[in-house]
């Protein structure tokens, strides 16, 4: 199983809070067919799970590489929501191109 440490895959620098040796991660599974594979995602903690309506932000921010959209809590918090799809997208071609090498 292929490891995405969040932070690097969407290019933002933290001051990560948790160990490289001991992290917490998200198992996630997309794809189809033969190409589903679970992907661990590596983030610094995990807060909460909510049910929520996503909203594109395609017209306001274009493209941008790793969201999704975005969704406002129910205290009026705007949330970004992180595409898991495309990240897992990018894992197994960097898989594919190590296993290639």
């Amino acid at each position: 199983m292929s490891m995405i440490w969040l932070d690097e895959s969407l290019g933002v620098d933290t001051q990560r809070t948790v160990s490289r040796d001991d992290p917490y991660v998200v198992v996630v599974r997309a794809g189809d067919g033969e190409r589903e594979r679970p992907v661990a995602i590596a983030v610094d903690r995990l807060i909460d799970q909510q049910d929520i309506v996503v909203k594109s932000l395609s017209g306001y921010l274009g493209r941008a590489r790793g969201i999704a959209g975005a969704s406002i809590l129910g205290d009026g918090q705007v949330v970004l929501i992180v595409d898991i799809a495309s990240l897992i997208k990018a894992s197994h071609r960097a898989a594919d191109v190590a296993e290639a090498a």
